[in-house]
């Protein structure tokens, strides 16, 4: 079971923090709970050595040419490369509401997006608790069509990480994620001197 944070729903759903209004209360509350009886997120993780040069970084076969990602990556000798999914179940859902009730869908996909961060959120704490990395640091994460860290890296991550057959994550033709409630995403790791 996830736990959402109220408060980014409605940030989300582009409303003030503290918003006192009981039937979108009620609707985020509702779906949430009916939310995660239908949806199990799935992630998959691998760590590798990196070498980060002014415009662009090298990790497990990789070569991204991208300044931005060289730039977050600057002093870290190893990366983590993640991706987590809410599945096809999620999709579905919203499709059901984008069909019959407007207003549930619009609040559906803003507690879907607190579900899936609050899941990468989750994916980063079980990185930081990896025995190996006890006396390392990690990076905020950073994902493929972040400034110039181009959006056909997605491929290059699914395919590291043998997603479409591990977690049954795969990509459209222009390269966005299928099932659309997922993230992947590079953490970077240097030591703590």
């Amino acid at each position: 079971m996830s736990n959402i944070d109220t408060n980014d729903v409605l940030r989300y759903l582009g409303c003030s923090e503290g918003l006192d209004d009981a039937r979108v209360l009620a609707h985020i509350a509702q779906l949430h709970e009916e939310l995660n009886t239908v949806i199990t997120p799935k992630h998959i993780y691998r760590l590798w050595d990196c070498e980060v040069q002014a415009q662009a970084v090298g990790f497990g076969g990789l070569r991204v040419h991208s300044g931005d990602l060289a730039r977050h990556l600057r002093g870290c000798t190893r990366v983590a490369v993640f991706a987590a999914t809410l599945g096809a179940e999620a999709d579905a859902l919203l499709r059901r509401y984008n069909a019959t009730e407007m207003d549930k869908a619009v609040i559906a996909d803003a507690v879907c997006t607190a579900m899936i961060e609050a899941a990468c959120d989750s994916v980063v704490g079980e990185i930081t608790r990896e025995p190996e990395l006890l006396g390392w640091q990690l990076t905020e994460r950073f994902s493929a069509g972040y400034g110039d860290f181009d959006i056909t890296h997605q491929r290059d991550v699914l395919t590291m990480l043998d997603c479409p057959r591990r977690i049954g994550l795969t990509l459209t033709d222009g390269n966005m994620l299928c099932p659309a409630k997922s993230v992947t995403a590079v953490v970077g790791l240097r030591r703590i001197v």
